[in-house]
């Protein structure tokens, strides 16, 4: 089994993935932040709320401890309609996520 390692928890220890799981994991990375990022820009708080949720849960099932807190704030932000804060931590999100995902197309 070989394993890649992906940002995902605090103070810069890394969690690794078997590989059959990467590709699943990423995925869910990307289109939860493609959500976020429509939701925001449409002002919905609420889908915002889900799609920070369905990435917090899968951020927790692999370990990926950074990315699961970053998303719980922005569903918290949601719930009391601070737009302007979740976006800002959804740009935290990218920039511990972009380098990982853009490797990953890389090497798709």
């Amino acid at each position: 089994m070989h394993a890649t390692f992906f940002p995902g928890s605090v103070r810069h220890v890394e969690f690794a993935l078997p590989d059959e799981m990467q590709g699943i994991f990423i995925g869910e990375v990307r289109q939860r932040l493609f959500e976020m990022e429509v939701a925001i820009a449409h002002s919905k708080g609420h889908a915002l709320g889900r799609a920070a949720s369905s990435l917090q849960a899968v951020s927790s099932v692999v370990g990926a401890v950074e990315t699961l807190a970053i998303c719980c704030n922005i569903e918290f932000d949601a719930i009391a309609g601070r737009l302007g804060d979740a976006r800002r931590r959804l740009g935290q999100l990218h920039e511990l996520w972009d380098e990982a995902l853009e490797s990953s197309l890389m090497q798709a």
